[in-house]
């Protein structure tokens, strides 16, 4: 497998071959496996780049600290493919390795959308960010979508925060994304009236 790995192009064959013949821990197989994970998630393969990355934690040692980015990412390709349980188990993982601040907000983030109390594990990853814009806004567009239909004023609230915090990261896909959910809030708060 490690002979064929090296004649093969596509990253994510590639990687599969180096799993294959990978039998211990392996920093730089676990590497080719992230790259095909990387791979799968650009073409829309959200269930392909979750195995891969799957595959990346076992072989990646549990003092590494590959292993938080690592689990974060096979979190969220897991929660894209639909299976939400695994996508918070992974998540779940992610936060007791996670060291205060951002990097526990990351985690925190991803377990609440991939949870049925959003709501409530969002605000404790708001509670525990700090200045971040790209993090505030995606907190801010989960609060709100998570009060989108309970309570519009608040939704809409999120979503103009989470605007003013994509600007300020100069993000434009959170901005277009803050401006639609900004939309529906406003909609939804106009028609509950």
């Amino acid at each position: 497998h490690r002979r064929i790995s090296m004649l093969v192009v596509d990253p994510e064959e590639r990687a599969r071959h180096l799993a294959q013949s990978a039998t211990h821990p392996d920093p730089g197989v676990a590497e080719a496996l992230d790259q095909g994970a990387d791979h799968a998630c650009r073409r829309g393969a959200p269930a392909i780049a979750a195995e891969l990355l799957e595959r990346a934690l076992k072989l990646t040692d549990a003092d590494d600290p590959a292993r938080y980015a690592r689990l974060l990412a096979a979190s969220e390709a897991t929660r894209q493919a639909g299976d939400w349980p695994r996508a918070r188990a992974l998540a779940e993982a992610a936060i007791t390795i996670a060291k205060e601040g951002n990097a526990r907000a990351r985690a925190l983030l991803l377990l609440g959308l991939s949870s049925s109390d959003a709501l409530e594990v969002c605000l404790r990853a708001r509670a525990e960010a700090p200045a971040d814009p790209p993090l505030d806004a995606r907190i801010h567009l989960a609060l709100s979508d998570a009060r989108f239909g309970v309570s519009f004023p608040l939704a809409y609230d999120d979503a103009c925060a989470a605007l003013e915090a994509a600007e300020r990261a100069k993000d434009m896909s959170l901005v277009s994304e803050a401006l639609a959910l900004a939309g529906l809030d406003n909609v939804g708060q106009k028609r509950a009236l």
